[in-house]
């Protein structure tokens, strides 16, 4: 810890967070905090907004080449996340800009995943970019495709440090760094305009999996049909549905508190969730653990 950090209970998730007053960070050395895949996650909430004002960075030599880095870009008119990628010479925070605005005095839920592309893909690995906002729906996302790994980071990691002095001041909650494509965040990017609407159907892998109690399922919608969401236990039997309805074009989000249709806990074990569309069905494996 540099500075005096804090514990708050004003908390994006659980009962405390942490508070950084402007002059205190983290730093944290691990070598499991450095990967060619990973997946970062955590919340935040500004009392002040600041250009290029760094939320988490896992740096490399020089200091400002990252394996990865989320900042606050603008005057809070953008959030970044970002990778150097040294085969390209391409830093891809100028690429994954989401134009949302960050206000002070408001929670966010920032994730931002590296991962190989599927087999057989055009591409070799896809960075992906999401913001949600306090009660975790989605407020915009940025995928982009890359043809090598990242750089590796030499540097600890680093919670609300900048270089030049402007650190994070507001809460930080709930980090959570994976080294490997934990989230695995849509690669459906929106289309741009002001509707935000996806171009293709897509069923997330649920998050957190596995999970006690609750976890959430995203999926896309380019076009208006009806939906079925339904979770089924290794027998085949039916658990809940979750959504059984005509859905509008969009990225929504269905959580499972672990409960059947009854009302009951459900056991531990290997569940499946099953989207079923006139035009798209999707089958996913999620483990619920006690």
């Amino acid at each position: 810890m540099v500075g005096v950090p804090t514990y708050s209970v004003d908390a994006a998730v659980g009962t405390h967070s942490l508070y950084l007053d402007g002059t205190s960070y983290l730093t944290i050395d691990s070598p499991f905090l450095t990967s060619v895949e990973f997946a970062v996650d955590f919340w935040f909430k500004a009392d002040t907004i600041n250009n290029f004002q760094r939320l988490v960075m896992r740096p490399s030599s020089p200091w400002y080449c990252d394996n990865y880095q989320i900042r606050i870009g603008d005057a809070g008119a953008t959030i970044t996340a970002g990778s150097y990628i040294p085969d390209e010479g391409r830093w891809l925070s100028n690429e994954l800009i989401l134009n949302t605005p960050i206000l002070v005095d408001t929670w966010y839920h920032a994730i931002y995943e590296f991962k190989a592309a599927p087999e057989g893909d055009t591409t070799d690995y896809y960075a992906v970019f999401e913001l949600r906002n306090e009660t975790d729906e989605m407020l915009a996302n940025m995928v982009v495709t890359v043809s090598a790994p990242p750089i590796q980071g030499s540097y600890p990691l680093e919670i609300g440090h900048a270089g030049d002095g402007r650190h994070f001041k507001g809460y930080i909650d709930n980090v959570k760094i994976y080294n490997y494509p934990a989230a695995d965040l849509t690669l459906c990017s929106i289309d741009g305009d002001a509707q935000n609407i996806p171009l293709c159907f897509e069923l997330s892998q649920n998050y957190p999996n596995p999970f006690n109690p609750t976890t959430r399922i995203h999926y896309t919608m380019p076009k208006s049909e009806h939906v079925n969401l339904t979770i089924y236990d290794l027998t085949g039997r039916e658990v809940k549905t979750l959504v059984n309805r005509v859905v509008a074009p969009g990225k929504y989000t269905a959580v499972w508190d672990g409960r059947s249709e009854n009302g009951r806990l459900a056991s531990t074990g290997v569940y499946f969730y099953v989207f079923k569309s006139s035009s798209f069905n999707k089958v996913r494996k999620m483990v619920l653990i006690k």
